[in-house]
């Protein structure tokens, strides 16, 4: 999904609050210090790496060369703290120079990037920059903001699969690199600016083999392994062009991961060094080899520190400061504390969030039960200090609500949406507008308290994506009636009913969605899908809601779309279908969508053109796929209908329905064999699939073997007991086996079902003619 960034750009310069913890934004050196600034910039960002799991600092097992590489011939921060512990709030913090109060990203999936803030995106492109970024997974998709500044901004997953956590889309390290060279190997004549972003070390582990081979003990570290070959690759590429040394590359990570620590098996809950303390190294000649700078230091001095180093000016009000006279010089960084925050429990659980200080000798978490840990005596934060240690606290305390004071900026309440009523109309559902903490009710749960919910809630997901329903809907009921504000375990729950064939109680769960604080367009969709599937009308409300909470996304509009052509209205499913694709001229459902409208018109070309569109967007597009094969059987080019067929396989393998199309065009083609290969087959896979039963029945009767056609036409009437034809064919199948009893019998319930036009088969039948 690949998207230019818009012409107009804010301005820079304009005034932002400053936290009680800012720095200013320009140290002292910078590019005066080195001589000369850097020509250009390569901003790597791996996700989910723990800093203590790369070579560089000091971990024995990890098979990390290139960042490893950056560290000898450049700066490593020793201490670098991420602002939070999920992606989106703290990529938007690398960019911005901002921390999440002040930018108003604070979650994955619900909030975006304003669209008023400058970026370090901006500021390089309104400097003559070509600037490009190339991301790896779903959560950084353009939607969310992050594109601005960007004249090619590359979130093409489509050679990517599902992430079983969280079912995000993602795409692996030798994808990302190879769309990175790609940008690389453009001929441009100025400097220029790339963002690569390796979503590999994020959970569930599976390096390629090689990968696991270097790293045999640890699934994690291989995962960090082949994210840092990537990195290798992007290096190599910069030497061989002779850009390397006139380039200021930076490697950090987004946040960390438990693995464990705390009761926390991934990340997004708490605020420790396990999941916020991630490497950040930068390399230039200019900047002295090997140095290391202890002291801690933030995310949000990227944007600062960057910008002097290139020599360009950093927007007034960061909360950032610039790290280039420590980076020159080594040492200590001179700042006491940086702030961080985990939403995740509110958003997702509706527990409390957290907010913390970490400073280089303590970190001060605020929860209902507050936290103070020393870090030189106590690395691991296993040991709260607090109550006893209230004087130790108390400085740290008045730091956080001083930063706080400020205002809390929550880019979710459509504060920058052009429109009028959406506040109005999702309030009517019950969408929450107040921040996390305490409600009328009294404080929220603490997460130190939700480690065994949490433990239960993974065993839930793992039951879910292994398709035990069952199971599933036990520990999910377990788990509402202990978390009921929990916005996960009811769209799980939700979806585990569905599969059970129970919509009616799966809307319910979703309904209990719209009041709880994590609410997204993602729900109401879901929600939508379910009351129109039990004829309630309030599904086109769901839909412009979601249109209205996130204007950017295009999966709404291909939905409606969807609806409006299966209601008979082609003008306004095909006006649906082009706003999405101007939404995201990369939306393979919307194409797919467009296609099939075009086919039904009887316009070929259109829906070749179309359909061609949706599988370049989206190679693992199996609808489009099969619609794109029926366009050539319509085009009567079987040929070319197989090989479409054969990459529908490719993209969904094992379905039925393939089986049966290629099926279809082998009889079509007398080529009996094959196609009762083909049906077979597809009965191997799905059992009760009536078209397959149907033809090879069919099929069988063609061929004489009227008492096995007969039994599958029973099986295929037990599934549809009103479908004319199967009910007629079983008719004449029992015939012709010499089931006299039984024919009469599937004859007579045809004609219940349609007595005249079971009179009409009769006449012109002598089978079912001769049936008494």
């Amino acid at each position: 999904m690949v998207r230019r960034a818009p012409l107009l750009r804010p301005l820079l310069g304009a005034a932002l609050l400053v936290g009680a913890l800012a720095c200013p934004g320009a140290g002292c050196g910078g590019a005066d210090a080195l001589g000369a600034a850097a020509d250009n910039l390569l901003l790597v960002t791996f996700d989910t790496t723990r800093a203590d799991r790369v070579g560089a600092y000091g971990h024995a097992g990890a098979s990390t060369p290139h960042l490893d590489r950056l560290a000898a011939e450049g700066v490593l921060f020793e201490q670098c703290m991420a602002v939070g512990p999920v992606t989106l709030p703290t990529h938007a913090s690398i960019l911005t120079g901002l921390y999440p109060i002040r930018h108003g990203a604070r979650h994955n999936g619900t909030h975006r990037l304003p669209e008023d803030l400058p970026t370090l995106a901006t500021a390089l492109q309104d400097r003559g920059f070509d600037t490009g970024a190339v991301v790896s997974a779903l959560v950084l998709d353009s939607r969310y903001g992050l594109d601005r500044g960007f004249d090619r901004y590359d979130d093409d997953l489509a050679a990517g699969d599902l992430a079983m956590v969280g079912m995000l889309r993602e795409t692996d390290a030798a994808d990302t690199t190879a769309r990175a060279l790609r940008w690389l190997e453009q001929p441009r004549e100025g400097r220029w600016f790339l963002w690569v972003h390796y979503f590999d070390p994020h959970s569930s582990y599976e390096a390629p083999a090689a990968f696991r081979d270097r790293c045999p003990d640890d699934p994690y570290d291989a995962e960090i392994a082949y994210a840092d070959d990537g990195l290798g690759r992007l290096l190599a590429a910069l030497e061989a062009r002779g850009e390397l040394d006139r380039t200021l590359v930076v490697a950090v990570a987004d946040h960390g991961e438990s693995l464990g620590e705390h009761g926390e098996s991934t990340h997004g809950l708490f605020l420790h060094d396990a999941t916020t303390r991630v490497p950040l190294l930068m390399r230039h000649p200019a900047l002295p080899a090997g140095a290391r700078v202890g002291g801690v230091v933030s995310q949000v001095d990227l944007f600062p520190t960057a910008a002097e180093l290139l020599g360009v000016e950093a927007p007034a009000g960061l909360d950032g400061r610039s790290l280039v006279a420590e980076a020159l010089g080594g040492g200590d960084a001179r700042r006491p504390a940086v702030y961080q925050e985990s939403t995740s429990p509110y958003f997702q659980h509706g527990w409390a969030e957290l907010r913390a200080l970490r400073g280089p000798e303590r970190r001060f978490i605020s929860a209902p039960r507050e936290e103070l840990y020393e870090l030189a005596s106590d690395p691991g934060e296993d040991r709260n200090l607090l109550p006893e240690a209230e004087d130790a606290a108390a400085p740290l305390r008045r730091q956080l609500e001083a930063l706080l004071a400020a205002g809390v900026r929550d880019s979710r309440r459509l504060e920058d949406s052009p429109g009028g009523d959406e506040h109005a109309d999702l309030a009517e559902l019950g969408y929450v507008f107040t921040d996390g903490g305490e409600t009328g009710e009294g404080p929220r749960p603490d997460p130190k308290d939700k480690v065994e919910a949490w433990r239960l809630i993974q065993r839930a997901f793992r039951l879910t994506g292994e398709k035990d329903w069952a199971g599933a809907e036990s520990v999910l009921r377990e788990l509402i009636a202990a978390e009921p504000e929990s916005i996960i375990i009811r769209r799980s729950m939700a979806t585990t009913l569905s599969a059970l064939g129970r919509p009616r109680e799966a809307m319910t769960e979703l309904r209990h969605c719209l009041a709880l604080p994590g609410l997204g367009a993602e729900i109401l969709l879901d929600l939508a899908v379910l009351e129109r599937q039990l004829g309630e009308p309030a599904w086109r409300k769901r839909i412009t809601l979601a249109q209205q909470l996130e204007p950017r996304d295009p999966t709404s509009w291909a939905r409606l779309g969807d609806w409006q052509a299966e209601d008979g209205e082609p003008a306004e499913a095909r006006a649906s279908y082009e706003r999405a694709i101007a939404l995201d001229q990369a939306f393979a459902p919307a194409w797919r969508g467009l296609g099939q409208l075009r086919l039904r018109a009887g316009d070929l070309p259109g829906a070749e053109e179309a359909l061609a569109a949706a599988v370049a967007a989206d190679p693992q597009a199996f609808d489009a796929w099969l619609a794109y094969a029926r366009a050539a059987e319509l085009a009567d080019t079987p040929e070319l209908a197989v090989e479409r067929y054969q990459a529908a396989e490719r993209a969904r393998p094992g379905t039925a329905l393939v089986e049966v199309r290629l099926g279809n065009l082998a009889f079509a083609a007398e080529r009996l064999d094959d196609a009762e290969r083909h049906y077979r087959a597809a009965l191997i896979r799905r059992a009760g699939h009536f078209e397959a039963r149907f033809n090879l029945a069919t099929l069988l009767l063609e061929r004489g073997a009227f008492g096995e056609a007969a039994e599958h036409l029973a099986v295929a009437c037990e599934r549809r007991p009103r479908e004319l034809p199967a009910l007629l064919a079983a008719a004449a199948a029992h015939q012709l086996a010499g089931e006299g009893p039984a024919a009469a019998g599937y004859l007579e319930r045809a004609r219940a079902v349609d007595a005249e036009a079971t009179a009409a088969a009769v006449a012109g039948d002598p089978v079912l003619g001769a049936i008494r």
